[in-house]
């Protein structure tokens, strides 16, 4: 068929606003904001982007957050940092080898207690056996929390925030004042999470996108580059990046490209092959979560190996997103609801309806969690908004959202 090139798929990729001006000064306690101040490893690479930054919050009794790689260079430039105050707590937000592996030695040092999720997630396809070779098998916290738990240190309190997708056991720590979110590797200014199976989740990285913006705004501090000042947004361009990625792998599969090498020959075309590993790793985080919603299927569990193909609902018919009353028989809509109302026919490649748009059908609804919606159109049964913005129902089920297949009578 010819080299096909992702610019052939007729579908644009939203471009992040990425933020690679970051310049670290290594082994320095650089203050950031009022009370944070943030410490850089030398353990520079392709998925660090320049090192791990540490950060420590407070004074006097102080918390560290991802404590960073066992480089004793950068555990002894925390002790130098914070000779003279505290560290009472070493919270951490996920357990891969670039975040945790200094716990240990600082805590021997100090005394700190160390919080966290839990252990490194072992993956439910995988027997039990660790799965993760940037895992960091060996840690285990003092302390495990859980969604919503609180921590005090000194005068200041952090909310622990369930957020796995990047890894089972991820969390996000907010400051409960409103001044500031320590995001992980769940966001970051400088690239896009690497989701990679089995202990990462499309699935899970979606709700918790959606789940960050229920909370009110606050900079993020990601672990690796700058913060994010105006966070809402960029998670929202997250969101929208995500499902623009799923979108060229439905169009790969409806032109014959079905398994993963080809569609990362093609989708990644423009990016240095020596990341097309990791970019394998993605697209079957993808492929997995459009297999568990109904748009692409494989024989048997889907897999690096495995050749995909699309599913349509009906010939000329696909899904869409869309906003439906908030209650059924006078409650609360939930996940098992199923709702039946009009709607119209249409692409979701193209961003304009095609000719038969209008002809008339009866579609299934299913609430559900994670969120996409389609370029903005309206007829008289139906109105979508903007692809990548947020369907909110009411506050009754704030992030639930609508899954519509059409189905022609």
């Amino acid at each position: 068929m010819g080299e096909l090139r992702a610019a052939d798929l007729g579908v644009v990729l939203p471009v992040l606003p990425v933020d690679k001006t970051f310049e670290p000064a290594y082994g320095t306690a650089v203050e950031v904001a009022p009370g944070i101040r943030r410490i850089v490893a030398k353990n520079a690479n392709a998925f660090t982007f320049h090192g791990t930054g540490t950060y420590v919050v407070g004074r006097g009794q102080v918390a560290v957050i991802d404590p960073g790689p066992l480089l004793d260079e950068h555990v002894d430039a925390i002790l130098t940092a914070l000779k003279g105050e505290s560290i009472s707590h070493i919270l951490v937000t996920h357990t891969h080898s670039d975040h945790s592996p200094a716990a240990a030695p600082l805590k021997q040092a100090t005394g700190a207690r160390t919080y966290a999720y839990g252990p490194h997630g072992r993956a439910r396809e995988s027997g039990g056996v660790d799965v993760e070779e940037g895992g960091d098998m060996l840690f285990l916290p003092d302390f495990t929390l859980r969604d919503g738990e609180k921590v005090q240190v000194g005068g200041l309190e952090f909310e622990a925030v369930y957020t796995p997708g990047h890894t089972s056991n991820h969390l996000c720590f907010a400051l409960t004042d409103g001044s500031a979110v320590f995001p992980g590797d769940h966001v970051m200014g400088w690239s896009t999470t690497v989701i990679a199976p089995p202990d990462g989740d499309m699935a899970d990285y979606f709700r918790s996108l959606e789940k960050l913006l229920q909370r009110p705004e606050a900079p993020f501090y990601p672990t690796h580059g700058n913060p994010i000042v105006k966070s809402r947004n960029f998670v929202r361009q997250l969101i929208e990046h995500r499902h623009a990625r799923e979108l060229q792998i439905l169009a790969c599969l409806k032109t014959g490209v079905v398994t993963i090498p080809e569609m990362v020959a093609v989708i990644y075309s423009e990016v240095d092959r020596r990341l097309h590993p990791a970019a394998s790793r993605s697209v079957l985080a993808h492929l997995q979560h459009m297999v568990q919603t109904g748009r692409a299927a494989c024989d048997g569990v889907a897999s690096p190996s495995a050749p995909y193909r699309a599913v349509l609902s009906s010939p000329g018919t696909t899904g869409a997103w869309s906003k439906v009353p908030v209650s059924v028989s006078g409650r609360p809509l939930s996940v098992d609801d199923k709702l039946n109302f009009p709607l119209s026919r249409f692409d979701p490649l193209t961003s304009s309806l095609p000719s038969a748009a209008m002809v008339e059908s009866t579609c299934v609804a299913s609430v559900s969690s994670t969120s996409r919606v389609l370029p903005e159109f309206k007829t008289r049964d139906a109105a979508f908004e903007p692809f990548g913005t947020r369907t909110v129902i009411d506050s009754m089920v704030p992030v639930a959202i609508i899954c519509v297949e059409s189905r022609l009578q």
